[in-house]
This record gives C-alpha cells, structure tokens and sequence, in this order.
C-alpha cells in the first residue's frame, strides 16, 4: 500500500488558490491514496490566541462592570471575524448542496467555539486554555477542506487527531508519545483522508498543541506512523515558497537559492521554511521531504535528502 503525505498550511485556505487546485487534486489521489494534514486558515490561529489574552487580560485603567463589559464586547468582535473569515472561504468555494453542507458543519463547530469560551473562568491555568481554545482553527479549516475534496468528487474521510495523537503533557509545545495507527484503516476504502495537524491529546485526555509550525511536525509524525505499517510512503509540505533561501529574499532578492539539499545543510539555514525537527523526524525514517509550491503544484519540488 502507498500513502502519500501532504501538509497543507493557512496559505492554501485562499478562495483562488484552493480553486486553483482543483485539477491538480484530482490527479493526485488517481495515482494514489493521501493523507491531508492541515492547519488552520491564515491568521486564525493568531486570531484565537488574542481571544484567550483578551480574556485573561488585567486592566488597570479600568475595574468592575466597565472593564469586564469591554472586554466581552472585544472577545465578541473576534468571534465575529473568526465566524465571518470562514464563512467567505466557504461562500467563495462552494455551491449549492456543497455549500450547505459545509456551512452547516462550520456553524456546530462555531457554536462549540462560543460554548468553550463561555465556560472559562478568570482562575482557570491560561496555558492549559490556550490549546483548549485553537484547537478550533484546525477543526474548522479540516472541515472545510473535507467538503472541498468531496465537492471535487473524491472520497474522503475526516479524521480527529486527537483519537490517534497522544502527546506529552506539556499544554503547549509538546511532542509525540504516541501514535495510533489504526488511522489508516478508514484509508483502506477511500481516496483521502483530512486530519488535523497541531493538536492532540496527552494522556490525561487533555487537549495539547505541538507549537509554532506545529503542523508541520503533526505531517511528520504521520508519515512516521505510514512507513511504521509497512505502507511506502512520501511527504510534501505545500508552502509559498519554491526554494530554499540562503538569506530572506524579501531582504535580498539575488539571496542564493536551492532545489535540492542534504539535511545538515537544511540545518544550517538562518531560518526554515519547514519546521527543523519536522524535517528531522522524517529524514529519520529514510525518507526525502519535499516542498511542493502552492503557485505550481506541478511544477519541480524543493527536496530534503539524507546525508
């Protein structure tokens, strides 16, 4: 069995770059099964983490009825462009039955959202919150992006992360403990699968977050978890970028440039378009790890080899 990994960030969540895709998808999974991890939209997570900061903020301008008034009407506001930013995506991608359908899965999501932030208490531990609370970004953009498959006419499963990822205990930034791979079982009788990337559980059942660029780190666990089964297996992350950088080339635009490189090179970098011990759990396993760019899916790939 093959399975291929592809990691698809908040840059793919743009109405016209996801429609741009279409084609390129429906070719990809008629050569084989895949296994989409994705983040969350662009910005949504930044979005969600001010909601938590709004909440346990302190004012000391202002006190009482005043300041807890302010800060209800600003979380309040950020819902509102939380629920208004998904609900373009989906009005910009869908149509008719799909568009219901999607639309209907977002708002229970949303609910969920507004009832987990009505239940916070000003004493509660703000770094057990904070995964509490974006793990919404990731299940509403894993929930969009499965009805986007599917309008396409691929059969899709959604999975949840967290039935399969148990992480350490650490609230924010954890790593890896365990991976369930009875994930790949709903794999067996469809084209593709959606899962989450970023979050998970620890033992306690307690939601966690891997960190900056987690999602990136979830892909690799993942493919970890395929070629563990004894399945072939490949993983590509879909960025904005086509190249590796010697320097930023927003600051230098004749910046020294790479399609192909080996790990200890990629190590090196002054800063990584792939998240660095992403790419090392996955060199770890014997395999390249691709770039594919978002503005030319078919077009040549960045690779990451072992020495």
């Amino acid at each position: 069995m093959k399975i291929d990994v592809f990691k698809n960030g908040g840059a793919t969540f743009v109405p016209p770059v996801l429609l741009s895709l279409r084609d390129f998808y429906r070719k990809m999974v008629a050569l084989g099964q895949i296994l989409f991890v994705v983040s969350a939209a662009k910005n949504i997570t930044r979005l969600l983490s001010h909601i938590v900061f709004v909440f346990f903020s302190e004012d000391k301008k202002h006190n009482g009825r005043y300041a807890k008034y302010f800060k209800q009407d600003l979380i309040e506001t950020l819902l509102e462009k939380f629920y208004s930013k998904h609900i373009q995506l989906i009005t910009s991608i869908f149509l008719s039955t799909d568009l219901k359908k999607a639309t209907n899965d977002f708002r229970q999501i949303f609910s969920e959202l507004k009832v987990c932030i009505s239940l916070l208490n000003e004493g509660d531990n703000i770094d057990k919150v904070y995964p509490l609370v974006l793990k919404y970004g990731e299940l509403a953009s894993s929930s969009i992006f499965a009805h986007f498959l599917r309008s396409l006419g691929i059969q899709t499963e959604l999975l949840d992360v967290r039935k399969y990822l148990t992480t350490t205990s650490v609230y924010e930034g954890a790593s890896l403990l365990k991976l369930d791979n009875s994930f790949l079982a709903p794999l067996s009788n469809t084209e593709a699968a959606v899962v989450q990337g970023f979050i998970g559980l620890n033992k306690e059942g307690e939601d966690t977050n891997l960190g900056y660029d987690g999602s990136d780190l979830s892909a690799a666990y993942f493919l970890g978890g395929v070629i563990d089964a004894g399945a072939i297996s490949s993983l590509t992350y879909w960025k904005d970028v086509n190249k590796f950088y010697l320097e930023d080339p927003f600051n230098n635009p004749n910046a020294k440039s790479f399609y192909k490189m080996p790990f200890s090179q990629y190590e090196k970098l002054p800063s990584f378009p792939i998240r660095l011990d992403a790419v090392r759990y996955a060199i770890s396993k014997g395999v390249n790890v691709n770039m594919g760019y978002l503005s030319n899916p078919n077009g040549r790939k960045a690779v990451i080899y072992p020495d």
